[in-house]
């Protein structure tokens, strides 16, 4: 029995990468996008494809309903966004409120619209896809205050 993985934020970079290595291995994979002009690459793949917005709950609610029964054995949430600003003094709260959407909160939201799947899968495993960005302490290389916070 094949294994079933679901990858946000799959139209291009990491989500891109790991689609394409999924395919390779003969796991099911359903790449979520939000533009349909990544949508081909992906299908060429093999993959399903999935329009999704992470930030926007009726989007996730509109993907967990066309998913509805069937059984997700991985879930990657690598969906991400990075602020425009890098340095505190230049840091624009809706920005950062935008880049919380994406990053914080739409996992989150993934995860609870499609935890009925992973109930249903076998393995059951979610991967938050993150970055060494995230630890303050860690990484000196850039403010990116929002997007630092926000992973």
């Amino acid at each position: 029995m094949e294994d079933t993985v679901l990858i946000t934020g799959a139209g291009r970079g990491i989500g891109l990468e790991l689609a394409r290595r999924y395919a390779e291995r003969e796991t099911r994979v359903i790449a979520t996008v939000r533009d349909d002009a990544q949508a081909d690459r992906l299908a060429s793949l093999g993959a399903r494809v999935e329009r999704l917005d992470v930030s926007d709950g009726d989007s996730v609610s509109e993907c967990a309903a066309r998913l509805r029964g069937v059984p997700i054995d991985l879930l990657v949430n690598n969906a991400g966004r990075q602020s425009r600003a890098g340095r505190l003094v230049d840091l624009d709260l809706a920005d950062a409120a935008a880049t919380f959407q994406v990053n914080t909160f739409g996992p989150l939201r993934v995860l609870r619209a499609l935890l009925p799947n992973l109930r249903a899968g076998r393995k059951r495993q979610v991967a938050h896809v993150t970055s060494r960005m995230g630890c303050f302490g860690e990484y000196d290389g850039a403010n990116m205050y929002a997007y630092r916070a926000s992973k």
